[in-house]
């Protein structure tokens, strides 16, 4: 029916308008404000969206400079994905601004790879060419700006409130002491980027918040990152995409993580930073769905972070660096280095259905997944007081088990890491003895030691040194260097 759904929508409305987009500043706050339109044979449905940035001192670069009006600009093509896969118009418009063939096929691209979960569920992934999803075109008399440098330094971090972001915060407390003994050539100038004592304030990165949740909030706390060292942006959709959705328009996932690299890219430059330093791990390469190019974290996966920081230094600004600080890490080595950082236990959060109310729901893939990572290193005992309960004593979480241990076609679509780890964290649960398969009431512990494959559980490893080649090199050394391996 999804399908049908979607070639109807197609044949009913047969384009998308990026329109307009429109920069402002009022008492310190910078709103951005884009302008979409759905048009079909006899309707027109216009759409409003907005994105509000603090700042908290003179803003580095004027709402009047090309070089951030160019970054609010892709930052609307980037919002422009929850209102064109309502209906999914084959041809979708840029009245906006303008592009090259090769920033065309970048965003093509996204609008392809970034929709793999949300074409899969739907029931479209395979009866569409793979260039036949989007066709991406400007007004052709519209201006290309050309990139330009700018005096940046420093690191700006987004902060989500889990164990990635807090693992991030903490390895860059180091940063001072890395600097101070051997400072590189790209460690920035500046007094963000100046050498100092380890954990100075001088050297400490500013925290990130998109439309955060109260986890996000904690967490930034905790590692000594006040409202004075935050910036914040909330974005507000228009009231009628909530509507259309409701009345069946076309709904499902989109590459969030691409919005918010677009986004943190125009708060980079409005506070001066140079590092836009993610905590995307090297899991989230695995796609979800074996064999295909359907992953629903494409947009944190190494392929889109490549893609991304080319097309920011070739088409806006080689003054912005956009990495993964943690690539090189498996999520299983996060958890081991996260299951140490008590002070954060009990603030930190990962479940998405919960974030809302700042709870784990305790139902969920995310949930599970946590569990059985944190659970390999911290012990059952001490993951089950983070979560407030045992979630390997849940039956109904079996069918989800499957599907994270690789007893399941396909694997979660949320932000989960590999089949391989999860099975070497639920071995080492085993191994610890603090459950007897068969003897207790650890539901999961059981069905996964009744329905491993024989032998050894699969190899992975930890840390991938060569998923750090694009890290720069003061960033790399904390990463590769700062700790030992677990």
């Amino acid at each position: 029916m999804s399908l049908e759904r979607f070639l109807a929508l197609r044949a009913q409305f047969d384009a998308f308008f990026y329109e307009s987009y429109r920069l402002s500043e009022e008492n310190g706050t910078f709103t951005c404000r884009f302008s979409y339109r759905l048009q079909g044979r006899d309707r027109i449905i216009p759409f409003e969206h907005s994105v509000c940035f603090t700042e908290h001192d003179t803003p580095f670069l004027s709402v009047s400079d090309p070089l951030l009006r160019h970054a609010v600009f892709l930052l609307g093509m980037a919002e422009s994905v929850s209102y064109w896969k309502l209906a999914c118009p084959e041809h979708f418009t840029v009245c906006a601004g303008a592009f090259s063939p090769e920033e065309s096929s970048f965003w093509k691209k996204l609008f392809t790879r970034g929709f793999g979960e949300f074409y899969w569920l739907n029931g479209i992934y395979g009866h569409v060419p793979d260039d036949g999803y989007v066709q991406i075109d400007s007004l052709p008399d519209a201006v290309i700006h050309a990139s330009r440098s700018a005096e940046t330094s420093g690191c700006l971090v987004p902060v989500g409130g889990g164990k990635d972001s807090v693992v991030t915060l903490e390895l860059l407390k180091r940063l001072g002491t890395v600097l101070s003994s051997n400072p590189p050539h790209d460690a920035g100038t500046g007094p963000a980027g100046a050498a100092g004592p380890a954990g100075s304030p001088a050297m400490l990165p500013e925290c990130y918040l998109l439309s955060a949740r109260q986890a996000s909030y904690d967490t930034a706390e905790i590692a000594g990152y006040g409202a004075d060292r935050r910036t914040e942006a909330f974005r507000t959709f228009d009231p009628q995409l909530f509507r259309m959705n409701r009345e069946g328009y076309l709904n499902g996932h989109v590459p969030f993580s691409a919005i918010l690299g677009f986004s943190a890219v125009v708060a980079a430059l409005l506070r001066g930073r140079r590092y836009i330093v993610l905590s995307n791990e090297g899991s989230a390469n695995e796609p979800t769905v074996p064999g295909t190019w359907v992953n629903h974290q494409y947009s944190k996966s190494l392929e889109f972070e490549v893609d991304l920081s080319e097309y920011i230094h070739r088409f806006l600004t080689p003054s912005v660096t956009y990495f993964s600080l943690l690539r090189p890490w498996s999520e299983a080595r996060i958890a081991g280095e996260f299951s140490r950082l008590t002070s954060y236990h009990a603030a930190f959060r990962s479940c998405n259905r919960g974030s809302r109310e700042n709870r784990w729901c305790c139902e969920c893939p995310k949930c599970l997944f946590v569990f059985i990572l944190l659970a390999a290193h911290a012990g059952v005992p001490a993951t089950a007081a983070m979560f407030g309960e045992n979630l390997l004593e849940k039956e109904m979480l079996v069918p989800i088990l499957d599907e994270l241990a690789g007893f399941a076609p396909v694997k979660p679509f949320e932000c989960v890491g590999t089949v391989a780890e999860t099975r070497w964290s639920l071995e080492r649960i085993l191994e610890t003895g603090w459950c007897e398969p068969g003897r207790s009431a650890w539901v999961l512990a059981d069905r996964y030691a009744a329905m491993r494959p024989p032998g050894e559980a699969p190899a992975f490893r930890m840390t991938e040194p060569e998923l750090a080649e694009r890290i720069p090199a003061l960033f790399r050394r904390i990463v590769l260097e700062g700790y030992a391996h677990v």
